[in-house]
């Protein structure tokens, strides 16, 4: 905010002492807010600092504290799923399916399922995404390929559901994710 105003004062734009009164009350709220995420944050480290899945899980790129809690408190026992794609398909990151005529088609996800774990795992897909150089350091070309190819929404649900079957593994094994060279 200071910048702002910096830069407001460096070009001589007159702003009206009514706006700056309104940025800067603005400015305290949105210090409040992060104030408030920050002690939530500290708390859920707290709440799991003992769990070892949810420091497994973070291991996984793009999932952090938020993410891997939720995972642990929405799946109470891995086995239910019999594989990573069950699990992706109870969140709802896996596409419909239509055949006719012996010709599978595969639509859009399905948006079933939790639709907080669907929505905590995209962003986790989107914050790796961002990174190239990671991306192509955890995924290796098939990331890369698949950005080329597909618009960015559509490879950062295939990454999402690629993380949820990661996740899966991660907690049905107890093992860290490991950068496979």
């Amino acid at each position: 905010m200071k910048n702002l105003f910096q830069w407001l004062a460096d070009r001589q734009i007159l702003v009206p002492p009514l706006l700056i009164l309104e940025l800067r009350d603005q400015l305290e709220y949105y210090n409040q807010l992060n104030e408030h995420i920050s002690a939530q944050d500290k708390k859920l480290v707290q709440l799991n600092k003992d769990n070892e899945l949810f420091t497994l899980l973070q291991t996984v790129p793009g999932i952090g504290p938020m993410t891997a809690s939720c995972c642990l408190s929405a799946v109470g026992n891995v086995n239910d799923f019999a594989n990573g794609r069950n699990f992706a398909a109870w969140i709802g990151l896996v596409p419909f399916q239509h055949s006719t005529g012996g010709k599978p088609r595969l639509l859009g996800i399905s948006k079933r399922g939790n639709k907080e774990l669907r929505e905590l795992f995209v962003h986790a897909a989107r914050a790796v995404m961002w990174r190239d150089s990671s991306a192509e350091r955890y995924f290796g070309s098939w990331l890369i390929e698949l950005k080329r190819r597909k618009s960015f929404n559509v490879a950062v649900v295939a990454l999402a559901n690629k993380l949820a079957r990661i996740a899966w593994s991660v907690m049905k094994s107890h093992k860290a994710f490991e950068v496979k060279a």
